[in-house]
């Protein structure tokens, strides 16, 4: 995509353009909470994710009652979410329209994903970008979720089941408001992406 796009970098994503190509480097999973990200209220309510919703505060008190940190608390939201939706193609619009249908896309687990953290009081973003799929053999338009956990930001995919998203996962914007969303005009229809290379620990 070179100049056509700027990609978010931060610990765990490092891009670089030159020309028309955009190389990315995904390290893991973590980076920290910057003193900008503190600016914005990642616990607000709204409408694709009702925070102060009752029936949300109700299945929330009820997944996290015996937890303490909140790591534990997201384990719980996660395994909970897993339990109870399906991964469907179905349109949803709100974290409300998941818990009515029961099922839901990648956007709509993240948007009740987001509205369960929020409530139990984490921090949490939702992310938009790319995500590589063996079943596809290429990348996706994917969303996800950040949440702030012991001063970090810990990338969390919803409907694949990852506490900690993999290093498959590559971030274009940040924010579920159509404003937020703008800047993947630029992008949709116009980009191919390839690994080149793979390390492992």
């Amino acid at each position: 995509t070179g100049d056509m796009y700027d990609f978010p970098n931060d610990m765990r994503q490092q891009c670089k353009g030159s020309g028309d190509i955009t190389r990315c480097r995904i390290n893991g999973s973590l980076s920290p909470v910057e003193i900008s990200d503190m600016s914005k209220n990642y616990l607000d309510s709204s409408i694709a994710i009702p925070t102060r919703h009752p029936t949300i505060n109700r299945i929330v008190g009820v997944i996290t009652q015996d937890k303490t940190s909140d790591s534990d608390k997201l384990s719980a939201i996660m395994d909970w979410i897993q339990t109870h939706i399906d991964p469907f193609a179905t349109d949803v619009f709100t974290a409300l329209d998941v818990l009515q249908q029961r099922k839901a896309e990648c956007q709509g687990f993240s948007y009740l994903f987001a509205s369960f953290a929020r409530s139990a009081g984490i921090p949490t973003r939702l992310v938009n970008g790319i995500v590589y799929s063996e079943q596809h053999d290429g990348f996706l338009y994917h969303t996800w979720v950040e949440s702030q956990v012991d001063g970090n930001w810990q990338s969390i995919d919803p409907i694949f089941g990852q506490l900690h998203a993999d290093a498959t996962h590559i971030k274009f914007v940040e924010g579920e408001n159509t404003a937020d969303l703008t800047p993947l005009l630029s992008v949709i229809g116009k980009l191919s992406a390839r690994i080149v290379e793979v390390e492992t620990e």
